[in-house]
């Protein structure tokens, strides 16, 4: 080998090595990161989109919709230092609240609506994510609260994913053993790199998650915009070409009974921490006799895979209906026996665009009146 040959594979090896240095410094700076030595994130902190609802689509939602997370990876405003009164929500997207404005969300209204009447701080933080079930909302309990030593009350929404994904897989998800794993990735944006996992080696590298993280920042705002605009009149127009509608549920003692359990799982975690729970029953736009324009808002309610593919069959909202009301009964009956706080938020709502924009997520509308009977709730059960 000529000298030339020889300097030139010198500076192959170099410039490896120097590229192999360089990323294990970046890698082990990457490491400590405030949201790889933090915890769990509910969303990844500081991450923010905005949308612009068409009310043809979402009637009683206007404007535009901002969705911002503060530091902790909470959507809501900064957690308050010092004296404050601090409420944290957990269920999925009717708490999420993913298409009304960052001020338009039950949890704001809450928020400034406490304050006024108290005059003092109160902190109301939306952990709400879209899809989550009890199944994640158990891991939530298990590993946010932790992060959050000085939250007051927890406020649980629950029940509607836990009845549609149920159905959707034909009763499938409840026979389903989901590993932690597996259910962390839908409960926390953003989970520690120390967290025990089965990824391949190179997924658990900070440098692998900090550039996830950075392309979900750039392009999470035009993603939500398109799956808003594009995906959200889809799911509408598969249910009107459902393949067939089923008037009856099937045998639902078994998910029931997991819904029970799960329960009890949240208020065991709940009491460990001496946190005041508040459970709301899930309220739907659902009932017999509901109106062809109140239809033609509808997209839950399918089996298999009914977001993405045409033709599947779907249940009826009278069946829909049923559901729900065992589920919302079983929610009052083990915080009943359990002795546990509940608001039978389901009973207090009337069903129509005053207070939905589809089958149960709320409008501006809606939001205030969940604030109201909340706010109310509160004020006249302080100590509970």
């Amino acid at each position: 080998m000529d000298m030339k040959n020889r300097q030139r594979t010198s500076n192959i090896i170099l410039a490896f090595f120097s590229i192999l240095l360089a990323l294990l410094l970046c890698e082990i700076g990457l490491r400590f990161l405030p949201f790889n030595t933090g915890g769990y994130f509910i969303w990844p902190p500081h991450f923010h989109f905005v949308l612009n609802p068409i009310s043809e689509i979402t009637p009683g939602i206007y404007g535009e919709s901002r969705f911002i997370v503060n530091s902790k990876g909470i959507r809501g405003e900064e957690i308050p230092i010092g004296p404050a009164y601090k409420i944290l929500t957990i269920g999925g997207s009717t708490t999420e609240c993913p298409l009304l404005d960052q001020n338009e969300t039950w949890q704001f209204l809450l928020q400034k609506r406490l304050t006024q009447v108290t005059n003092g701080k109160v902190w109301v933080g939306n952990a709400g994510k879209s899809g989550n079930t009890t199944r994640h909302n158990i891991l939530q309990m298990k590993y946010l609260l932790p992060q959050f030593p000085d939250i007051d009350t927890v406020i649980i929404f629950i029940g509607i994913n836990d009845l549609t994904i149920a159905l959707s897989r034909d009763m499938g998800y409840i026979k389903r053993n989901e590993t932690e794993q597996e259910l962390l990735m839908s409960a926390f944006s953003v989970i520690p790199l120390w967290h025990k996992n089965n990824l391949p080696f190179y997924k658990n590298m900070a440098i692998w998650k900090v550039c996830k993280k950075i392309r979900y920042l750039i392009f999470s705002g035009e993603q939500h915009q398109d799956v808003y605009v594009r995906q959200y009149v889809n799911w509408k127009e598969n249910r009107k070409s459902a393949s067939a509608i089923k008037d009856t549920l099937p045998d639902m003692s078994m998910a029931l009974e997991e819904y029970a359990k799960n329960i009890n799982v949240l208020i065991d975690l709940g009491t460990e921490r001496d946190i005041r729970l508040i459970f709301i029953t899930q309220p739907t736009l659902w009932k017999a006799g509901l109106s062809k324009e109140l239809q033609d808002l509808l997209w839950l309610g399918g089996i298999g895979n009914f977001q993405e593919e045409k033709g599947k069959e779907y249940y009826s909202i009278t069946a829909l209906s049923k559901g729900m009301d065992m589920y919302n009964a079983t929610l009052l009956k083990v915080c009943k026996d359990r002795q546990v706080e509940c608001i039978d938020l389901a009973l207090m709502l009337p069903k129509d665009t005053t207070v939905f924009h589809d089958d149960c997520h709320f409008n501006e509308s809606g939001s205030r009146k969940v604030s109201e009977v909340l706010a109310q709730y509160l004020l006249q059960h302080p100590n509970n």
